[in-house]
């Protein structure tokens, strides 16, 4: 009786980080009320089994900037701190940025709350909005 091989999978280089890239896109719709962030590999980059594309945040064009959906496509790239990096370069970009929080998958809860920790941040409770503002949080000093 022989049993199948599988394919050993295709794991991450070690210099993946070196590798990826950051591509703001906002001609994307006619109207032009998205903006959307990317995250890729760069060109001849790209490991093997990986696809080019990791990742991308989408933004509504408001006055409030809303978060319409972030997604790390492939389950290897996640929980690498990409979706943070996505948002930060968005950050740098628009100035803030605004999600309903409580409405958010658990995954993305965590993101919010690490961005909370670097940046300054409003939470509107009633109408279910927090609002993080480009500014970062000043360090508490140590006294000794």
């Amino acid at each position: 009786m022989s049993v199948a091989s599988k394919k050993p999978k295709q794991r991450l280089p070690s210099n993946w980080r070196d590798r990826i890239e950051f591509i703001r896109i906002s001609d994307n719709n006619a109207n032009n009320e998205l903006i959307e962030f990317s995250v890729r590999f760069q060109k001849g980059k790209t490991p093997k089994s990986f696809s080019k594309t990791i990742g991308h945040l989408m933004i509504y064009k408001d006055a409030d900037n809303t978060v319409g959906e972030i997604s790390i496509d492939d389950s290897r790239m996640k929980r690498r701190g990409l979706g943070t990096s996505l948002c930060n370069e968005a950050l740098k970009y628009l100035g803030h940025i605004t999600t309903y929080f409580h409405h958010d998958s658990k995954e993305a809860q965590f993101l919010w709350k690490s961005l909370c920790r670097q940046y300054n941040h409003t939470a509107d409770f009633w109408s279910d909005k927090l609002i993080i503002r480009k500014k970062k949080r000043k360090k508490k000093r140590k006294n000794k």
